[in-house]
This record gives structure tokens, sequence and C-alpha cells, in this order.
């Protein structure tokens, strides 16, 4: 994936993983419940979109949520 060019203040926020809507990886794994290893699949194959700022890779929360919604709903049976 390339480098995507992040909105006005991605930058800025980025250095202050607290700013609202603003995750790192970390938290995203913590807050989506899948493995590090799937989100980075994942924005390495364009379906979850997220922007490099130098070594850290951020993704917007909105960003997480619509990636999550994606998936299908199944219905488990016995």
């Amino acid at each position: 994936m390339g480098t995507a060019i992040p909105p006005a203040g991605v930058a800025k926020q980025a250095e202050h993983f607290d700013s609202a809507g603003v995750l790192s990886l970390a938290q995203a794994v913590e807050r989506s419940t899948f493995s590090d290893r799937t989100l980075r699949s994942a924005i390495s194959d364009g379906e979850l979109v997220a922007y490099r700022r130098g070594r850290r890779i951020i993704i917007w929360e909105q960003d997480l949520i619509r990636w999550l919604r994606g998936f299908e709903k199944v219905q488990v049976t016995r």
C-alpha cells in the first residue's frame, strides 16, 4: 500500500494518541479484538484505511468502525 496523504491535522494529532478519533495500531487491535496481523493484512489489502507517521500506523476510529461493519452477519446454528 502506498503512503496516503493524511487529512490536515493528522500529523499534529498523531503526536498525541489520546486525541479523539485517532488510534494507534495497538489501540485498534484492542478495540476490534482482531490480531495485529489481521489488521495489517486488511491495511495491506486496502480494506482498512490507515496512515503512516514515521514508523507509526494511524487509523481513524471511524475507518475502523466502517471496516468492522463491512463484515457479513452470520447466524450460528447448533
